[in-house]
């Protein structure tokens, strides 16, 4: 069985590297700040791409500094739902 075109059981390094992962439940300290969190998601990701990058490719430099609670969970003007 292959996934992504690669072989779990030999390429999970990089199958890991392709896939992402997304918590179903977090409990991030409450006033801890946009960068913050990027940051210390990316720590848990070898390899893992620039926070700052990724800030600016989502459009979210503006929000750099806002509590990461303070975030819509919802819609963006970048991407309607």
């Amino acid at each position: 069985m292959r996934v992504l075109g690669l072989e779990p059981l030999t390429q999970a390094g990089e199958l890991r590297r392709r896939i992402g992962s997304q918590l179903q439940e977090s409990a991030l300290p409450q006033r801890i700040k946009v960068w913050e969190a990027l940051r210390w998601f990316a720590s848990f990701v070898p390899g893992a791409r620039d926070p700052d990058r990724l800030m600016t490719q989502w459009g979210l430099d503006d929000k750099r500094s806002t509590h990461f609670s303070d975030l819509s969970g919802g819609c963006f003007s970048r991407w309607p739902c």
